[in-house]
């Protein structure tokens, strides 16, 4: 629309040879507008040609790749899974003796003896080996004052500690009979004292 009123206003000055030079003038102002468009228009093109080319380059031989060893990439992440849930691979490599005694010494606030103690004492829940740990061990635990262990830690220490106690009038009562040699060592010491 703005074209025919560049024409018209043209076409109202007096002098010919004036609005034959305006006119081209717009011709050639149109012409340059729409060169300047072509070229842009073209330089956008190659551009995203070029972005196009290397995402396909980039993402073209991983592709086949994939594809070829899909089965092995199963099997590897299949191993990885239970990897991940196994915070206490290796552990069981460590002798009882070593795991209580890490587990026992509960002085050091150390962020990382702390990590350790923790994750001897799981192994030794694991292994059904609590009962190697001190009772003094096992009452810093339950009581895990500095809030170190955790609410799982501190319960399986209670527990722990509960059955020992509930296990000590058990054990004394049902005593297994001594043996005859134990018998008159027995008598014959209370005699001396008697």
């Amino acid at each position: 629309m703005s074209w025919y009123l560049a024409v018209i206003v043209m076409g109202a000055v007096e002098d010919e040879k004036t609005f034959w030079i305006q006119l081209l003038m717009v011709v050639i102002l149109a012409a340059g507008v729409g060169v300047y468009g072509s070229v842009k228009s073209r330089a956008k093109r190659i551009e995203q040609q070029a972005r196009d080319e290397t995402i396909e380059a980039v993402i073209a031989p991983a592709k086949p790749l994939a594809t070829a060893h899909a089965s092995h990439e199963k099997h590897v992440i299949s191993e990885i899974k239970p990897r991940q849930r196994d915070l206490s691979g290796g552990m069981e490599l460590l002798a009882r003796n070593f795991l209580t005694g890490v587990v026992e010494q509960t002085n050091s606030p150390d962020q990382r003896d702390i990590e350790m103690r923790r994750l001897c004492f799981t192994e030794l829940k694991r292994r059904g080996e609590l009962w190697a740990i001190a009772s003094t061990a096992l009452k810093v635990y339950t009581l895990d004052e500095d809030g170190f262990y955790g609410k799982i830690i501190r319960c399986e220490a209670m527990a722990e500690l509960a059955g020992r106690t509930t296990d000590k009038p058990q054990n004394t009562a049902e005593a297994p009979p001594a043996s005859p040699q134990n018998q008159e060592q027995a008598e014959s010491a209370s005699r001396r004292t008697g």
